[in-house]
């Protein structure tokens, strides 16, 4: 048997003496296995941060549990055994705790009740009798996340300071509670509660309405909020009294009000919980669910009342669409790129033919034939491949985790990565035996047909690749959505086209191959011009064009990461900035916050915020338009703009509103241009001059926007809008600011929080992934660059060794170096640019997951990755050349003409 014989059973060691060849084979697995075990785990990772996302955004208390369940302090008279009163809150909580020892994941509950009173000052009539109702809402622990304004004094009810300023309350006074069942109570229905309770008013606080909404309060935010689309309804939004739990439940008892308990139950750790611990709490919440409905304490008989919430069903489900959506961009990518890897493995096993020749030539003289000396490539080459695969697939890990989309990455994972890992092990390997076996046929007595040969390697079949990219744009898909099953209710998750990957990567490669044919081509042809007069420059052109293949496959393998690199950061970069774009402009800045009232910019946002009026459904030139009446001055400071939009600047249409009598008029279509009349109530009007534009701020819906002068409007007009404060930069901080200057803030709007939970959070996500993938793959040139460099070795060395002697500097050797190796890198990053520009130049109008939406694709440029690009490949051409002139300088001439391998 041939693995008895020494040559093969030593092959494992054989290599150690070739640090070189292993290195480049390790480096070569590691390139290859790296993609295809990132491939499952990054899918996993992006999974995690969307259900993560989900769990964060909005309101911790509904991504667990939140039941809301009607507690009743005076039994029905068709049901006089109904349990009632406090001893149903302990029921409650008991089950509570049982439901959390049964569903690992959740956190510790909090408990709210809230009920509607109405409050009448004692000793005199109430200001405004309509206005007397009150929602009182009891938790412990609330005065810690309220802005008090005064007090408190004592135990009592503590009252916003928009409803004791209108009813002229304050510390001190006392408030007589009774039942209240009008419009805006959350208690309908059921006997008219008969009892009242004096009660003192110990503090009051800044009403929440007024301020952002704090986590503490977020599950309660439709009591004092309203419900979405309550401010258009005929169903007031009432005033939020605050008291601890124990008290009010004293009240209700004492009355004998009927109330509402809301009991929320978070999830335990929501930024740490896996994928599939998500599953099984999801289960465990609808079991939860049914013990609920199941145990008698919770039935009160009006099972209509009842409610639960949770997001965590959601957030899976929304979580899986996302990988799903991935699943198309994200297999060619990684194909691709393992492909590469592959072709850089089958590269390091001709450089270890080329490098054990003298060994196979005695081999093959003694009869061994080409399948043996395949096998012993095989065992020489297996330890470094298999560590070069075990480095692949923990870097990958470790990568995904760094700079991955989430760090959390579930178990289930890390055996598909392995499989992958494992696979590109084996085709490795067979790689290595077939080249192998196939480059030693020359040292046998099998000779192959070399004129078949040079007719296939002379068809352009490269172009083929060409040709299909147009083919795959046509046949692919162009949805930029994916749906889910709608029994889910996810609905669907953006995600941009895999043809915008595949494509670009079949014509990256086809240009690679078919520049480096014509670049071969080109080398050869140009070896018969006149030479240089320096040395140096002439030392390196000779060496170029005698290796003008080798030349070419560097440039290549330095174009193709680039290209990908540039490309996916450059639609990564226009991707989000055109995300964040239509946000901005339907919002009209970071932050939109509408006033209860006009007030002043406060000093701390002086710079970046300006006053709007926004004046909705006036009648401009016959058509139904949203007014904003701005101040152009500082309008241009406040309200969102990019100069990538297409139009004039937002300066310059602020200082068209002041020019022109009549006053000019900026409003997008259909108004016409020209003179038109400005309708606002009846028998009024006023004259403008429009000037239509693409695109305008703060538009929503269908309708047209117009901006003017403020000054043009008269005050009636402007009483009748909507105040509202546009500020740039930070929104949380620009929320403190307005808190902290006492503006009265009655909604708020955020540009970051626009597509909170809508299909366009993973977007992003594929081309995070193809950027970091080709920065990694660009070790491929740093792999081929060290294959070239101990392929060429021997021949430098002798080269040198009888250059010094005719009188060649070591300066000049070195810098004919730096230009043999620069010239190909040079050669591939330019075109790796040049390819980049051209595909982006082509598809930019692609980068956009909602073309309806304006402005359109703006389309970034990849300074940072571009001048990262530039550094690595001028440190890695003069890196390479100091290495190898180092290495030159140090052979022995005595020894150096016997050096034959």
């Amino acid at each position: 048997m041939v693995w008895r014989l020494s040559p093969w059973r030593r092959g494992p060691l054989l290599l150690l003496k070739r640090p070189g060849v292993a290195l480049a084979l390790l480096a070569a697995a590691f390139v290859a296995a790296l993609p295809a075990a990132a491939a499952p785990q990054f899918l996993d990772s992006a999974r995690s941060a969307a259900l993560h996302h989900q769990l964060a955004q909005g309101c911790a208390a509904t991504a667990g549990l939140q039941v809301f369940a009607p507690i009743a302090f005076t039994a029905p008279t068709w049901s006089p055994a109904t349990p009632v009163g406090p001893d149903v809150l302990a029921d409650r909580a008991r089950l509570v705790d049982r439901v959390r020892a049964h569903t690992p994941g959740l956190g510790e509950p909090a408990y709210t009740l809230y009920t509607t009173l109405d409050a009448q000052p004692v000793g005199r009539a109430p200001r405004q009798k309509h206005a007397t109702a009150l929602t009182v809402l009891g938790r412990d622990g609330f005065a810690d996340h309220v802005q008090v304004l005064q007090g408190p004094s004592g135990r009592g009810l503590w009252l916003p300071d928009t409803y004791a300023a209108a009813q002229g309350i304050s510390v001190g006074d006392r408030l007589t509670l009774r039942g209240y069942q009008g419009p805006g109570s959350l208690i309908t229905g059921g006997a008219s509660a008969s009892g009242t309770v004096t009660i003192p008013v110990a503090g009051i606080y800044r009403d929440l309405r007024s301020l952002p909404d704090a986590p503490f309060w977020c599950g309660e935010k439709e009591l004092y909020r309203g419900r979405p689309g309550q401010d258009e309804s005929n169903t007031p939004v009432l005033a939020t009294a605050l008291v601890d739990a124990a008290t009010l439940t004293g009240v209700e008892q004492r009355i004998g009000q009927n109330g509402i308990e809301g009991i929320e139950v978070p999830v335990a750790r929501p930024d740490r919980i896996t994928s599939r611990q998500a599953k099984e709490l999801a289960d465990g919440i609808q079991r939860a669910i049914a013990t609920f409905h199941a145990d008698p304490a919770f039935d009160s008989g009006e099972q209509d009342r009842f409610g639960f919430r949770t997001r965590v069903d959601y957030a899976v489900h929304r979580a899986e669409l996302v990988r799903a959506g991935l699943l198309p961009p994200v297999v060619p990518v990684t194909a691709a790129g393992t492909l590469v890897g592959l072709v850089v493995v089958a590269a390091a096993a001709i450089f270890w033919v080329q490098r054990r020749r003298q060994e196979l030539l005695v081999l093959a003289a003694h009869g061994v034939g080409a399948g043996s000396l395949g096998l012993k490539a095989a065992a020489e080459a297996l330890p470094a491949l298999l560590v070069g695969s075990v480095v692949g697939w923990a870097s990958a890990w470790a990568l995904v985790r760094w700079v991955g989309p989430d760090p959390v990455l579930d178990a289930s994972s890390v055996p598909l990565a392995v499989a992958a890992a494992g696979v590109t092990l084996v085709v490795s390997s067979l790689l290595v035996t077939g080249v192998a076996a196939i480059r030693c046929r020359a040292l046998t007595d099998q000779v192959p047909a070399h004129r078949r040969h040079r007719v296939l390697a002379a068809l352009p079949w490269e172009l083929a690749l060409l040709v299909a990219a147009p083919l795959v744009w046509q046949a692919s898909s162009g949805d930029r959505q994916l749906a889910d099953d709608p029994s889910h209710g996810v609905g669907s998750v953006a995600h941009l086209p895999a043809r915008l990957l595949v494509v670009p990567i079949l014509v990256v490669a086809g240009a690679a191959l078919l520049g480096g044919r014509l670049g071969v081509w080109w080398l050869r042809r140009s070896s018969h011009r006149s030479a240089p007069r320096q040395p140096a420059r002439l030392l390196a052109r000779r060496r170029i064009a005698k290796e003008a293949i080798a030349t070419a496959v560097l440039a290549g393998a330095t174009a193709v990461p680039i290209a990908l690199a540039a490309y996916g950061a450059s639609v990564n970069g226009s991707v989000q900035d055109t995300v964040v774009a239509e946000a901005e402009l339907h919002v009209g800045s970071d932050l939109v916050a509408t006033l209860t009232e006009p007030a002043p910019v406060p000093p701390a946002l002086a710079g970046r915020a300006t006053m709007v009026v926004r004046i909705d459904g006036l009648l401009v030139g016959g058509y139904r338009t949203d007014v904003l009446a701005v101040d152009p001055a500082t309008f241009a400071q406040g309200a969102y703009w990019d100069d990538r939009i297409p139009g004039p600047s937002l300066s310059s249409l602020a200082a068209d509103l002041t020019a022109g009598d009549p006053p000019t008029m900026i409003a997008t279509a259909p108004v016409p241009d020209g003179s038109t009349v400005i309708d606002w109530t009846s028998g009024h009007s006023g004259a403008y001059q429009v000037k239509q534009v693409d695109t305008l701020a703060a538009r929503q819906g269908n309708y047209p926007v117009a901006l003017v002068d403020r000054a043009s409007l008269p005050d009636e007009l402007l009483r009748y809008g909507h105040p509202q404060m546009w500020v740039r930069g930070d929104p949380v901080a620009s929320a403190a600011a307005l808190a902290a200057a006492k503006i009265h803030v009655y909604r708020v709007e955020r540009a970051d929080e626009f597509y909170n939970g809508t299909v366009y959070e993973p977007v992003t996500y594929t081309f995070e992934y193809i950027v970091a993938l080709s920065v990694l793959t660009g070790l491929i040139a740093v792999v081929g660059l060290l294959l070239y460099l101990e392929s060429r070795t021997p021949a430098h060395r002798r080269a040198y060794v009888l250059l010094r002697r005719m009188g060649l500097a070591a300066r000049q050797h070195r810098s004919a170096l730096v230009t043999e190796l620069a010239v190909p890198l040079t050669v591939g990053l330019v075109a790796g640019l040049a390819l980049t520009a051209g595909l982006v130049a082509a598809l930019a109008r692609e980068f956009t997951v909602d073309p309806d939406s304006p402005p359109g694709t703006l389309v970034a440029v990849p300074t940072t990755t571009v001048s990262v690009l530039i550094a690595a490949v001028a440190v890695v051409a003069i890196g390479a050349a100091s290495l190898a002139q180092y290495r030159v300088s140090r052979a022995n001439p005595s020894e150096v003409l016997r050096d034959t391998v």
